[in-house]
């Protein structure tokens, strides 16, 4: 590109970065593309280094000579009174940048769903109630007494079922066709599990096992698995092992999950594991293998789920922890008295959590006793966490999180990153208000709204799209929220506009928020959709039967080669017909 910036030499490039830069962003016009919004999503851990400066200031120049006129940064800016004084001149030099070629920050802000403000306070993690979890006294503390009693039939594939490729307790796409038992491949034992998956035998690439199990209401367990492959691209086709509890609906996601990223031929066996708590479900249905995979082959197994010792606990005064005894449940021990909570600094990360036991004590040695707490609440698809929108002291931060980006910016232009809310609704303060997700997610963007307008008035307002669309993400069983999300779209201001990023919905998506009153602008993922993705939306926007207000350039994999693309097609002032269909 010509107007990439070239890193010179490597190390301490700040000092060195400023005249050089100047040299070439002064010599550029500052021009903004016709029509409305035309944006940016600059891909950056918040300039964590010079190399990262480097890499966003490339971008502004290329943007900028694009025609573009606006950067989305989501780089922090939340707790930006936080940052060390080597980021803070990093973000100021990124500003002079953007200023000179004629642009604007527009700050991405308070994902509650991906945990906005629990990097300043723990406390404010969104979190979900354990009952009677098993503790013994011993050697001066409460230790885990869980036990190790294996809770899945036939984990290791060694009894087969009734036909080729079944096995005993669990079920497989296609038995037979690609899923097969393997005894000369196996980590344990004497079989395995083999799955050669094609899109031929499954139009999805789904090559997947999965058995339901029976489990405790409001426990914790640990679920394991171990993968081999061969030929298999774990890269782009999904190896899971992933959770779906009872009451839960598959399409709204699993409640817990992980993917196995990066493994190889030559890796030999893997082992995927997580740990999950059960909330009101009293059993669960378990699921490995692949999802969406072309070719290849792997194994799996050595399947396990046991119950868990916790390694984490909620660290805020409204979500309790009780102490009784096994034998005589209606005895509750006196915290500080009987029982002291964990020292949280001397723990190693991981640790199981114990609680020291203090001289006088009514818990006898090798007592057993019953713990009811709480843990944070995580969910697929990468055991994400999210913040409580029912804690005061969320919009405290939130109060100072605006007047710190105010004073910085003075930004027209505001983006609630309100995406992905995968947890919610299950801590006591949420739990207190006897409502919905739809409702405790509403207050939060009503509230949020009044903040930002209350230190820049007139300021415009914009949001991810996907929590208010109930042909997205706006519905009921998303992951471990409790309640629905439906009807949120009527408890939010209008003059928030939607920013659509699943272009699968859109037929429904535009004339629902028409319908309801709200603009919409397009966030055109451009990482390797094919060469007409840009082009597709740009005609679907055209048809939009409400108001639009512009495009964004977006990337999840920092790829930027389309962007002057993407500049030419959205600023097109009229598109060529679309092309008839061949007969």
């Amino acid at each position: 590109m010509g107007n990439d910036i070239r890193k010179t030499e490597r190390g301490g490039a700040l000092a060195r970065l400023r005249p050089w830069l100047c040299a070439v962003l002064c010599g550029l016009a500052a021009h903004a593309a016709a029509g409305d919004n035309r944006w940016v999503f600059i891909h950056a851990r918040g300039l964590l280094d010079d190399e990262e400066l480097l890499f966003a200031s490339n971008v502004v120049v290329r943007a900028a000579a694009a025609g573009l006129e606006g950067l989305v940064w989501p780089g922090g800016l939340d707790t930006c009174w936080t940052w060390p004084e080597d980021r803070k001149a990093r973000f100021a030099e990124l500003l002079r940048i953007v200023r000179t070629n004629g642009m604007d920050i527009v700050p991405l802000i308070w994902s509650t769903g991906y945990g906005t403000m629990t990097g300043v306070d723990l406390g404010l993690l969104e979190s979900v109630p354990l009952r009677n979890i098993p503790y013994v006294a011993r050697g001066g503390r409460l230790v885990p007494d869980c036990g190790d009693a294996e809770l899945l039939e036939n984990g290791g594939f060694e009894e087969p079922g009734r036909a080729t490729g079944m096995f005993r307790g669990w079920f497989t796409d296609h038995p037979g066709l690609e899923a097969f038992t393997d005894t000369e491949t196996f980590r344990s034992g004497g079989a395995s599990l083999r799955m050669e998956p094609a899109p031929e035998k499954d139009k999805h690439g789904h090559a997947r096992a999965s058995q339901h199990v029976a489990l405790e209401p409001n426990r914790f367990y640990r679920v394991s698995a171990w993968f081999k492959v061969r030929g298999l691209d774990t890269s782009n086709e999904k190896l899971m092992l992933h959770v779906y509890l009872d009451g839960t609906s598959p399409s709204g996601g699993s409640d817990a999950g992980t993917t196995v990223y990066g493994l190889a031929d030559e890796d030999g066996w893997r082992e995927a594991s997580f740990s999950f708590s059960t909330g009101d479900a009293a059993g669960a249905t378990i699921w490995c293998g692949a999802w969406g995979a072309k070719s290849g082959t792997f194994w799996i197994d050595d399947v396990s789920l046991r119950e868990a010792p916790l390694a984490d606990l909620a660290r805020r005064e409204d979500s309790p922890r009780t102490v009784r005894s096994a034998a005589d449940p209606d005895r509750i021990y006196e915290r500080g008295k009987d029982w002291l909570d964990p020292d949280w600094r001397a723990r190693r990360r991981g640790e199981p959590a114990t609680f020291p036991i203090p001289d006088g004590s009514a818990i006898a040695e090798g007592e057993r006793v019953l713990l009811d707490t709480y843990i944070p609440s995580r969910s697929a698809p990468k055991m994400q966490t999210s913040t409580c929108m029912s804690d005061p002291r969320l919009y405290e931060l939130f109060e100072r999180s605006a007047r710190e980006i105010e004073a910085l910016l003075h930004p027209d232009k505001w983006f609630l990153s309100l995406d992905e809310i995968r947890n919610g609704g299950t801590c006591p303060l949420c739990a207190a208000r006897q409502t919905d997700m739809a409702h405790i997610l509403g207050d939060c963007v009503r509230r949020q709204c009044e903040i930002i307008r209350a230190v820049h008035p007139g300021a415009e307002i914009y949001a991810w799209s996907d929590m208010f669309d109930p042909n997205h993400n706006a519905h009921d069983h998303f992951y471990r929220c409790k309640g629905t999300f439906a009807g949120v779209w009527d408890l939010i201001p209008k003059d928030v506009t939607m920013v659509c990023w699943h272009r699968g919905p859109l037929a429904k998506t535009l004339p629902f928020f028409a319908e309801h009153g709200f603009s919409v602008m397009a966030s055109v993922c451009c990482d390797d959709r094919g060469p007409d993705e840009i082009l597709k939306w740009r005609r679907i926007m055209d048809a939009a039967p409400g108001p639009t207000r512009g495009f964004m350039y977006t990337t999840w994999v920092k790829d930027y080669s389309r962007l002057e693309e993407f500049a030419r097609v959205i600023s097109a002032p009229a598109l060529e017909p679309e092309p008839e269909p061949e007969p």
